[in-house]
Order: structure tokens, then C-alpha cells, then sequence
């Protein structure tokens, strides 16, 4: 039972994010945004890097340097997740170029790190790039086996979906 309903609440997202984006998401703007996202996300994560940990964000909280620690998986997912968004909208995701945005967010990691390497107050740390391949990896595998494999279903819509409403065409429709 709570498999079928989260199932449907996935659906139910999906359809929301559906109707949210059916303003023309396929238009010249919305495609650029979307194109500019990696790079922008990327900006984010050079700009957090660059202050101490607990600059930006201090919760307080007796877990906060676990929870920090964690986010790592999801910070570089995300960039990996990005660049597959960018393939999409350009029109030309496949199989090569799903390897090419994990090989950019792994890139990526290690120039984060690099770059921590050199800011008073931070490190860098071979177990933190560990934690940013191992999270580029997970969304890797939810990625890949959605869309080329058919392993989630829900996902694979929802990406197919993003690749027909907003990929550019080879004969110039938008």
C-alpha cells in the first residue's frame, strides 16, 4: 500500500509540475534559463566554497556538521542532475553525453575541493570528493535506469516528458 501511494503522490507532481511549467516551456527564454543552470548552480557552489563552512548557513544544531557533511551527496547529484537537464533542452541527451555530465560533476567536485584547498578556514579532503562521486553516481543510476533502461517508470516519464516539451529541433520548431 505505501508503495502505490507514493507512487501516485509522484504522479501527482509530476502533473503539477506539468501544469506549472505548460507556459511556454519550450520558449526562447525558458530554454536559456534552463540551459544557464549548471553553470549558475555551479557559480553557487565556487561561491559557498569560499567562506567557511559555517558562514553561510549556522543552524545550531548538535548534527549540523553531519547534516553539512551529507549534503555533499545531494550538492554534486545536483550538478550532475543539471547537466543532464541541459542535455535534454538542447535536444541531444544520450548515452554519451549522460557520461559526460557525470564525468563534469566529478570534474567539478574535484575542482571544489581544490579550490577549498586554497581558502583559510577550509579543506580539502579526499573523503569529500568520495562523497560527491558516490552522490553523482546515485542519481546516475536513477537517471540512466529510468530513461534509457525503463527501471522507474515515474521518473522516465517525467524526463521524457522535460526532453518533449522543451529540446530543441534539428528542423529549427520551438
Amino acid at each position: 500500500m505505501g508503495g502505490a501511494s507514493a507512487q501516485l503522490a509522484v504522479r501527482e507532481i509530476v502533473k503539477l509540475l506539468q501544469e506549472m511549467f505548460a507556459i511556454e516551456v519550450g520558449g526562447y527564454i525558458m530554454k536559456l534559463i534552463l540551459k544557464s543552470l549548471p553553470i549558475l548552480y555551479m557559480a553557487f557552489i565556487w561561491y559557498l566554497s569560499s567562506y567557511p563552512s559555517d558562514a553561510v548557513i549556522h543552524l545550531g544544531l548538535p548534527f549540523e556538521a553531519m547534516l553539512k557533511e551529507s549534503l555533499h551527496l545531494v550538492e554534486f547529484a545536483g550538478v550532475y542532475i543539471l547537466w543532464v537537464l541541459f542535455f535534454l533542452v538542447s535536444g541531444k541527451f544520450d548515452r554519451k553525453r549522460n557520461i559526460l555530465a557525470v564525468v563534469i560533476a566529478i570534474a567539478y567536485g574535484f575542482i571544489d575541493e581544490t579550490h577549498q584547498y586554497f581558502v583559510p578556514s577550509r579543506s580539502a579532503a579526499v573523503i569529500d570528493l568520495v562523497k560527491d562521486t558516490v552522490g553523482v553516481m546515485a542519481a546516475w543510476y536513477v537517471v540512466n535506469g529510468a530513461y534509457f533502461n525503463g527501471r522507474f517508470p515515474i521518473i522516465g516519464e517525467g524526463i521524457k516528458w522535460v526532453e518533449e516539451r522543451c529540446a530543441d529541433r534539428e528542423n529549427g520548431v520551438d
